[in-house]
């Protein structure tokens, strides 16, 4: 540690230095996973085990997909009456916030009826080269 440096700083540096070995490691696991899954892919057998110590390592090839609807075009498909039946209205944030400007809805009223969550707090960490 510099001595001019104060404990505050060091632990900011502490944490950008854990941060990019963190991205770091990241990116060697995704792509060590990358090789695996071709590996497993490319054979019969999904899945593989190995030793290491004491412990039985197993990796499984696992796949999966998810459905994607085009809602404009089905919504034209199934026309308004059968839509409406399997879909349900939600807020509009921003419509709401429009008629509260306009004074069609008070202020007052949305705030009684709303409240804040507190979202866990992080630090944002940026490095720039000093010249």
């Amino acid at each position: 540690m510099n001595e001019e440096q104060n404990p505050n700083e060091a632990l900011l540096l502490r944490v950008a230095k854990l941060k990019a070995k963190a991205e770091q490691a990241e990116a060697t696991y995704r792509e060590a996973q990358e090789d695996l899954i071709a590996l497993l892919s490319c054979g019969e057998d999904r899945t593989i085990t190995a030793q290491c110590g004491t412990n039985s390592v197993t990796g499984t090839l696992v796949t999966s997909e998810t459905l994607t609807i085009n809602e404009d075009g089905l919504a034209k498909a199934l026309g308004a009456k059968v839509w409406a039946k399997c879909t349900k209205r939600v807020l509009d944030k921003k419509k709401l916030e429009a008629l509260i400007t306009t004074g069609e809805i008070n202020a007052v009223v949305v705030a009684a009826n709303s409240s804040e969550n507190a979202r866990k707090p992080y630090v944002r960490i940026s490095t720039k080269k000093v010249k």
